[in-house]
């Protein structure tokens, strides 16, 4: 009885991109100005543009969490439905890839907004050394 578990296939992977359907993730921004040679309104307008970005990751995140919870709970529910022992284990390993597929998706969104943060606070420490700099070498003023 090979159909069982393809047409189970079929059903349970249209769940799959249906899972984050709704969860827009937002672009990522690009690299921040040099803090090296950076004015101070550029560094403030990448400060604003990174600050935003984290908020758009972390409703993206929360977004992508829901939803697969939401859909992780649909398909348990489906698997109690079924008879057959062969129709069961291969639904509990369809249930686990899709665990896997969440992880790796929310893991990789949030390690890129962690790279985005730190690229930013580099040029930003960059930036304040120099500031720094030029205020001592004016006395301090």
């Amino acid at each position: 009885m090979k159909l069982a578990p393809l047409s189970l296939l079929i059903a349970l992977g249209a769940l799959t991109g249906a899972a984050n359907a709704g969860c827009n993730r937002p672009t990522t921004p690009g690299d921040p100005p040099d803090g090296a040679r950076a004015a101070r309104e550029e560094m403030v307008s990448a400060f604003k543009t990174v600050a935003q970005y984290n908020e758009q990751m972390t409703v993206y995140l929360d977004c992508l969490k829901a939803d697969h919870e939401t859909a992780l709970k649909a398909r348990q529910k489906e698997g109690d439905t079924l008879k057959s022992t062969e129709q069961r284990e291969y639904h509990a390993r369809d249930v686990e890839t899709f665990r896997k597929e969440f992880a790796t998706t929310h893991d990789r969104a949030y390690e890129e907004l962690l790279a985005v943060v730190a690229r930013f606070n580099k040029e930003k420490d960059e930036f304040n050394q120099r500031v720094k700099k030029e205020k001592d070498a004016q006395g301090g003023q």
